[in-house]
């Protein structure tokens, strides 16, 4: 997923937006990979289910649950939020959502899987959600986990930070 310029952040940093993901082909071959899994847990395909996952799909982004109920219900208000949070554990388990962080709140968000790995910074001024990736910071985790006789298999990097942009916009 690429990274698309939006609209200016209260610090006049420009935002960045997560393209949806709008390709008719990724998003057929996850209706079928929704399909396959939910056949495979013998579950039930309804057209509930894949209206929520098509919204996440089309809205990109970190959601959280309450963020993505709003969203649907805005679509379809036969929906209710029960339905969407079950919703998100199944879309979370077939691979097609994933769990990403939580924020300063402890509310976990959702996001899109990524081919590529990346790491967050959260700004705590807005909120923004900035993505990054740093192979020094790989390198060193690995060095580290190996120093200490781990195997990585995975870890989640989130930095709450302040944005300077904002102190020198007030005169701070």
């Amino acid at each position: 997923m690429t990274l698309i310029p939006s609209m200016l952040l209260p610090c006049g940093r420009q935002k960045q937006k997560q393209t949806q993901s709008s390709n008719p082909e990724l998003i057929n071959e996850l209706k079928n990979r929704l399909k396959v899994f939910l056949s495979d847990k013998q579950l039930k395909f309804t057209e509930q289910r894949w209206s929520i996952a098509l919204t996440i799909l089309q809205t990109g982004g970190h959601l959280d649950a309450q963020q993505i109920v709003e969203k649907v219900r805005a679509i379809d208000s036969s929906i209710g939020a029960a339905t969407v949070y079950r919703t998100l554990k199944v879309l979370c388990d077939a691979e097609i959502l994933e769990k990403s962080h939580q924020d300063m709140g402890g509310r976990v968000l959702y996001e899109l899987p990524h081919d590529d790995h990346h790491d967050h910074i959260i700004c705590l001024d807005c909120q923004e959600i900035f993505e990054f990736h740093d192979e020094r910071i790989e390198d060193t985790q690995n060095e580290v986990a190996k120093k200490l006789k781990f195997q990585v298999h995975g870890h989640r990097h989130v930095i709450y930070a302040h944005c300077d942009f904002i102190k020198k916009k007030r005169g701070t």
